[in-house]
């Protein structure tokens, strides 16, 4: 998601944006996600997520929709779920179900459906731009750097264009390369042999595992469900296990179970049953998922960590930028890896946009200068002006000069653009990628048995992971705080919007004096499972209020995107 995005956020910048796919189509692309979900062997083996579970959130929906306008419309056409997070969802943690939120100040659209649907969509936008060539089974083997053919050239600080794996090798070139592939690009051996320094690297391991499949219901529960997704979310540190249920398209749903520690269960159904009844603290996903019938295989994904390469202080040479996964990759359980993603790509295209817009102006005030110079220098007669008379091919050759005068700017205009890009990009990057990683990093380093590199327990970690805590509590009862955390997990709003004073003092209540008082435990606010029990007063109680504790959705985190390297070129066709 992060190639494709990237390669529309390029293509009006560029006269042509050559896409590296390392994957060759397959016959079940072309079909449902329960296609893809009963396909043997691996559909996308360069993106190991495609068969779990995936969603938008209001921030990436709203970055893509911008990226490619109709983009929205169209997966709802293809059967996505487009749902309501405060009304049509229900998240929470073992304080109970967040508060509803009957009049949020603004709407959070979210989009339920397969990581097929969101990626296949996406990609008929990009097949179908006219600057955008896609070519398949292109693996990267290395960078290519200036005055060497390969990463292997030591000494050199400018990228120029990638170097191919695979029977064909060869190099495609390119003025700028976006690397995007995940975290699984072997981009730092690369960057370390082209004479370049590493970036200092920050992780947070707590071994994430998801167990997902696919299943339908049974149509009189579907009908009987006042939410289209249900989210147990995994509550550190006592509390490593999660339960997720969501209508994806098509009438399926999917089930997604989250551990921690190693502690995943047998990728079979009764063994996922038998854990998700066990683990979890709630067994309301346990007894919906029990009532219908699946329809995939189960599957098990790990290595779902937390990784960090900290470019905005050791920025990648001249001619590369790096986002999406292979910039950071977060832990899917939060659900923020597209919208991330998406978010650097549309900052990429402003950035480049502006930038070369500025240098193109430059230009011209620079030629307009020299021209005056020119005439103010230069004398003119009325005899001179008079021997235009007659037949003269100058207009037309001085026509091609001006042409090929406006390429040779536009190429200027580009390379200056690229050239100074890289540390206003991760000035701006890096404030996005924070905010993600402090809430996904920040909630798993709270187990102990968390493996961290670059990152400490400090007192003031404690503090706000406290205080965090205590929102989410708070939240259970109080729909203001379920609002702002619902914002602030979605992106629509910088987290400070969970600081704002009554949110404080409300924290503060509940961390002093104990309140609230009233009990809202998921045993006595959830709806039943069962059809027959499931009334109006309980499908109110039992909506979606807020926003969760720890986001059911992921992204592309933990995949390795198989659309990794954007080759742009800024060639202009001559005049």
């Amino acid at each position: 998601m992060a190639g494709l995005a990237a390669t529309l956020a390029l293509a009006p910048s560029f006269e042509r944006v050559l896409l590296l796919e390392a994957d060759t189509p397959q016959d079940c692309w072309q079909g449902s996600a329960a296609d893809v979900a009963q396909a043997p062997g691996q559909p996308r083996r360069g993106v190991s997520q495609y068969r779990f579970m995936h969603a938008l959130l209001a921030r990436g929906a709203t970055e893509l929709e911008a990226l490619c306008p109709g983009y929205l419309s169209q997966l709802q056409a293809a059967g996505a779920n487009m749902t309501d997070y405060y009304q049509d969802l229900r998240f929470g943690t073992p304080a109970g179900p967040f508060a509803r939120v009957t009049q949020p100040s603004q709407p959070l659209p979210i989009v339920q459906a397969s990581r097929h649907l969101l990626e296949h969509t996406l990609r008929g936008f990009v097949q179908q731009h006219p600057k955008v060539q896609i070519m398949y089974g292109a693996a990267a083997a290395g960078l290519v750097f200036e005055g060497g053919s390969s990463s292997s050239s030591s000494g050199s600080r400018r990228v120029v264009g990638v170097q191919l794996g695979g029977g064909g090798g060869g190099e495609v070139r390119g003025d700028l390369v976006v690397a995007a592939a995940g975290r699984r690009l072997k981009l730092p051996g690369w960057l370390q042999a082209g004479g370049w320094p590493a970036a200092p690297v920050t992780s947070v391991n707590a071994s994430t595992a998801y167990t997902t499949w696919f299943l339908r219901m049974p149509p009189e529960v579907e009908a009987s469900l006042p939410y289209s997704g249900v989210y147990h979310s995994p509550s550190p540190p006592d509390l490593p296990a999660g339960a997720y249920l969501q209508r994806d398209e098509a009438g399926l749903w999917m089930v997604c179970g989250i551990s921690f520690d190693r502690q995943a269960p047998q990728p079979s159904l009764d063994a996922a049953l038998s854990w998700m009844k066990q683990a979890v603290y709630s067994d309301e996903v346990h007894a919906l998922v029990s009532q219908g019938t699946a329809v995939s295989p189960v599957r098990m994904l790990g290595a779902l960590n937390n990784t960090w390469s900290h470019y905005e202080q050791v920025p990648p040479p001249r001619g590369l930028v790096v986002l999406g996964d292979a910039y950071c990759s977060l832990n899917p359980t939060y659900a923020q890896g597209i919208t991330v993603a998406a978010v650097q790509a549309r900052l990429l295209g402003r950035l480049l946009a502006q930038r070369i817009a500025a240098a193109e102006h430059a230009h011209v005030a620079a030629g307009a200068a020299a021209a005056d110079a020119s005439a103010s220098s230069s004398s003119s007669s009325s005899s001179s002006s008079a021997a235009s008379l007659g037949t003269d091919n100058s207009s037309t050759s001085s026509a091609a000069a001006a042409g090929r005068e406006e390429v040779a700017a536009r190429r200027t205009a580009v390379a200056a653009a690229v050239s100074g890009l890289n540390g206003e990009f991760y000035a701006a990057a890096a404030g996005v990628v924070g905010a993600a990683w402090g809430f996904a990093a920040g909630r798993d380093m709270l187990y102990p048995f968390a493996q961290l590199q670059g990152e400490n327990r400090t007192l003031q970690w404690r503090l706000m992971q406290g205080y965090v805590s205590a929102i989410f509590k708070v939240a259970a009862v109080d729909s203001e705080t379920a609002e702002a955390v619902g914002r602030a997990m979605n992106m629509t709003a910088e987290p400070s919007v969970l600081f704002r004073p009554s949110i404080v003092a409300k924290v503060a209540a509940h961390t002093l004096l104990g309140w609230p008082w009233r009990s809202n435990s998921w045993n006595n606010s959830s709806s039943s499972s069962s059809s027959s029990s499931s009334s109006s007063s309980s499908a109110a109680n039992s909506s979606a209020g807020g926003a969760p504790a720890v986001l059911p959705l992921s992204g592309v985190e933990g995949a390795t995107e198989a659309a990794p390297l954007v080759s742009a070129s800024a060639r202009v066709q001559e005049v």
